[in-house]
């Protein structure tokens, strides 16, 4: 029997979010991933990309972002080859980008022959035990590589969290399953609310949906033309667009992008598939997707505040207080508060019950309706 070719392995990491329920820290043209939210010295996307080495080198990480962002991403990722940096031609959804990611690492692949395996990461998680993420992914790339599934990490549940989207598998973990044992997903589960998510967590059998993806594209592209065969078919035409590189090439690259239906890849694909394989989590995780998260990562005081920045707290307990400036350039002072979260950076300040986090984006759409100036 001849000797399986060795997969080539790649990454692609997802960055052109603008973290806007993190307003008033992130901002579109600086957006989460691009500052060091809990002052540990590495912005969110430099530790995605320095995390993935050795298993994947830095010259096969392509970072997918949009316009605004390539600049700065491009000055502050040297480690990135320049052309790896790639910007959606418009807005979409994960799916068009992972397509459109897809595509132009199989058009600079050296071999047509020769499968890629694609790990797809994320730029805003926050992840500590880089050697015990490196394991995880390294069970989750041997199992897209072996088997014909596509492959996810799954986030052991710590509270009914309500933000995020859950995965069910097909067995139980107790102490005696191995650590790093594939699993059979079930069904993906919509954020359920708070009930319905601890009935999740009695049963033992669900996870938190990571975002993290890893499969060979050759699959990938197999189970598109099964759930979205226009998205397939888009995916073929955008490598040919790539490889040729012309002018009218990227004209049309451009026109099928735009075209693309604005759908997650959670609900375009991953919710119909019937063949994915879950890698269970062997390290620290949080979405840094909302104050809350923020609030998880940093230490608490006595009185179980967090802080940044030296603000003043009296009589304050359970609060996140948060002076993006530092004292020298702004003064922050909360009395007498329970259960608040305070923002404040040189031009804006947001203050908000705590349990209130995910509704930042109510503020947000009404900032956009006033053309303002402060996103």
């Amino acid at each position: 029997m001849a000797k399986r070719q060795e997969n080539l392995r790649m990454a692609a990491i997802m960055a052109g979010g603008y973290g806007e329920r993190l307003w008033p820290l992130s901002r579109s043209h600086r957006p989460k991933q691009l500052l060091d939210i809990v002052g540990d010295g590495n912005p969110l996307l430099s530790g995605a990309v320095n995390r993935i080495e050795p298993l994947i080198p830095h010259e096969r990480v392509y970072i997918v972002t949009n316009d605004l962002l390539r600049g700065v991403i491009l000055e502050s990722m040297p480690q990135v080859p320049a052309e790896n940096i790639l910007a959606e031609p418009c807005k979409r959804n994960t799916s068009a980008c992972l397509a459109f990611a897809a595509a132009r690492i199989l058009a600079d692949s050296p071999s047509e022959q020769q499968d890629v395996t694609m790990a797809v990461l994320t730029a805003d998680h926050r992840i500590t035990k880089d050697n015990d993420f490196r394991s995880t992914v390294a069970a989750a790339l041997e199992t897209a590589e072996q088997t014909d599934t596509l492959a996810i990490i799954g986030i052991k549940p710590t509270r009914p969290e309500t933000s995020y989207g859950y995965i069910e598998v097909s067995q139980k973990v107790d102490q005696s399953t191995s650590p790093l044992t594939p699993m059979q997903v079930l069904r993906f589960r919509e954020k359920p609310n708070r009930e319905v998510a601890e009935d999740f967590i009695s049963t033992g059998r669900f996870y938190w949906n990571s975002g993290m993806f890893f499969w060979r594209i050759s699959v990938f592209l197999r189970e598109l033309n099964q759930a979205m065969p226009t998205l397939a078919m888009a995916t073929r035409e955008m490598v040919e667009c790539f490889r040729r590189g012309g002018p009218s090439d990227q004209e049309r690259l451009v026109r099928i992008f735009e075209g693309l239906a604005d759908i997650s890849i959670d609900y375009g694909l991953m919710e119909k598939c019937r063949n994915v394989t879950m890698i269970p989590a062997s390290f620290d995780w949080d979405d840094m997707g909302s104050w809350d998260s923020v609030s998880r990562a940093l230490p608490r005081d006595h009185a179980m505040n967090t802080v940044r920045g030296n603000p003043i707290l009296i009589d304050t307990q359970d609060c996140l207080v948060y002076n993006a400036e530092g004292p020298d350039e702004l003064s922050i002072a909360v009395i007498g508060m329970q259960g608040v979260t305070v923002v404040g950076t040189k031009d804006a300040m947001l203050v908000c019950p705590t349990d209130h986090a995910q509704d930042v984006r109510k503020a947000i759409r009404l900032l956009k309706d006033r053309s303002s100036k402060h996103l």
